[in-house]
This record gives C-alpha cells, sequence and structure tokens, in this order.
C-alpha cells in the first residue's frame, strides 16, 4: 500500500549533545521521564503555482537531566520535514492529523538515529531514546463514518 505522505525533504534546524561530567560509569543509568520532553508542530505551507500543498513538520526533542541524575548526555535536536499529501481527496483536518501524527512520527525515528549516532561519538555509551506516539484520539465534534450493514 502507498503512503499518503510523501516526504520531500528534511534537515537538522538545531542539535546539541554535551557529556556530563557528572555522569559515573560505575552507577546505573538513570532515566527520568519527567527529565525528556518531545514536542511536534504541523504547519500548511501557500501552495505555489504547479505545485501540490506542502506542510512543514516540525519535532522538537529534549533531554535535561537534574545536576543529580546520573544520565551521561544532555541533549536537544529539532528535525523538520517538508511533506506533501499524494491523496487527492482527504478533508483539510484528516490531511492536518496526518501530518501531526504519521509525519512526525517518520521524523522522530531520524532523530532517534541522530541522537543515537551522535552519542555513540562521546566518552559513553550511545543512547537511544524511548520510543514515542504521536497518536492523539479525534476530537469529539468529528463523527466517525457510518458503518453500513446488511441484513
Amino acid at each position: 500500500m502507498k503512503s499518503p505522505l510523501e516526504l520531500e525533504r528534511y534537515f537538522v534546524s538545531d542539535q546539541a549533545v554535551t557529556a556530563r561530567n557528572v555522569f559515573s560509569s560505575e552507577k546505573e543509568i538513570e532515566t527520568l521521564i519527567e527529565e525528556y520532553s518531545v514536542s511536534n508542530e504541523a504547519i500548511r505551507l501557500p501552495a505555489v503555482k504547479d505545485h501540490p500543498e506542502k506542510w512543514q513538520v516540525t519535532v522538537h526533542i529534549k533531554h535535561q537531566p537534574s545536576p543529580d541524575t546520573n544520565f551521561p548526555y544532555d541533549f536537544r535536536l529539532t528535525i523538520v520535514g517538508i511533506f506533501r499529501c499524494t491523496t487527492e481527496k482527504a478533508e483539510p483536518s484528516h490531511i492536518e492529523r496526518l501530518m501531526k501524527i504519521n509525519g512526525s512520527s517518520i521524523l522522530y525515528g531520524m532523530a532517534r538515529e541522530i541522537i543515537r549516532a551522535n552519542t555513540e561519538r562521546g566518552p559513553w555509551s550511545g543512547i537511544v531514546i524511548p520510543t514515542y506516539s504521536f497518536y492523539e484520539p479525534k476530537p469529539n465534534n468529528e463523527t466517525p463514518p457510518k458503518e453500513s450493514t446488511t441484513v
């Protein structure tokens, strides 16, 4: 099945990795979820003559442990993708939802590898960040399509 999303290009607009001098490899690594944050946004770009509508999807990832947390790195990364929807008959609200959920998921997978590769080059072992779901239930004001029943 062909995906309704096409990633035209992506780039990293911000990144930093810092090896923490308070980290002790003699102790167990501490991972506190409240020190990790992920956010995303999807913005429809203005249509250009003879070109289909495009979207810019941005994912921000940040991990900043407290001084007392035994974690080897601080890091942040912002990754941006330019997508277009290949489904012509989709409703605008569905396209936006597709971009926020699926577009962000595609970029997050790329960001995981970028962070792993960058931390792998540091003094401590590489970090694989946790998986993340961008799924959000549909708002209550959207009615699902009626199911057909046969008797």
